[in-house]
């Protein structure tokens, strides 16, 4: 599965404007005086996103050495990485997970917050997702300072917001990390066709909010 890495950069509006309208015609004498506004708007410089490797990788899975729980699903070894916020200076920031293969999540595993992990063939020829990925955020720092998120969810789901929290309060800073976990779930392949493998192609994209 592939994470983008995100570069929101935010750059402040300066509008000088005027309304000056006298009447050649008018039997009133036009004014003397007008309004000149000045709007605008300042946000937070960019901070930078930085997730090293950008993937998790599951290598080559041989189907006779996975195992078919009670449920009828494979659960794969959890993966995990780091990423990296950098701000160039003190603000507050939500991260959005975006899943890009939503389509894909089987019946069986719709009913909680994952994200899919791609297409298989049926052996009839039909098309359909195979499996999906819970995502949980932990080692969170800010500044130094060990963090919470402000879910009191285990999981993150999909196009959910969460923001840093130190003492349950909206934290700021400049530098905050974390580390990215996944946990997929296959449902049993036995009605897949397999001969010519099934690829794990989960894609999410990581944005960072401010507010």
């Amino acid at each position: 599965m592939g994470i983008s890495i995100m570069k929101i950069n935010k750059i402040a509006t300066f509008i000088l404007s005027a309304t000056l309208l006298p009447s050649a015609f008018s039997a009133t004498p036009a004014p003397s005086s007008a309004e000149i506004k000045v709007t605008g708007s300042i946000v937070p410089g960019a901070c930078i996103l930085e997730v090293p490797g950008n993937a998790l990788n599951y290598g080559m899975l041989k189907i006779d050495e996975l195992t078919v729980e009670d449920n009828g699903l494979i659960t794969l070894e959890k993966k995990s990485l780091d990423y990296r916020i950098t701000c160039p200076q003190r603000t507050a920031v939500k991260i959005k997970l975006t899943d890009h293969r939503s389509d894909t999540i089987p019946d069986k595993l719709k009913d909680s917050n994952m994200f899919g992990l791609g297409k298989g063939i049926f052996k009839d020829g039909v098309e359909v997702g195979f499996g999906g990925y819970q995502v949980q955020l932990d080692k969170l720092i800010v500044d130094g300072n060990v963090a919470s998120l402000d879910s009191a969810e285990e999981y993150i789901s999909p196009n959910q917001s969460v923001s840093y929290q130190l003492n349950n309060i909206n934290a700021t800073g400049k530098s905050f990390t974390g580390r990215y976990n996944i946990k997929p779930q296959i449902i049993n392949l036995e009605d897949f066709n397999i001969s010519t493998g099934i690829k794990l192609d989960g894609l999410v994209t990581m944005d960072v909010e401010y507010f």
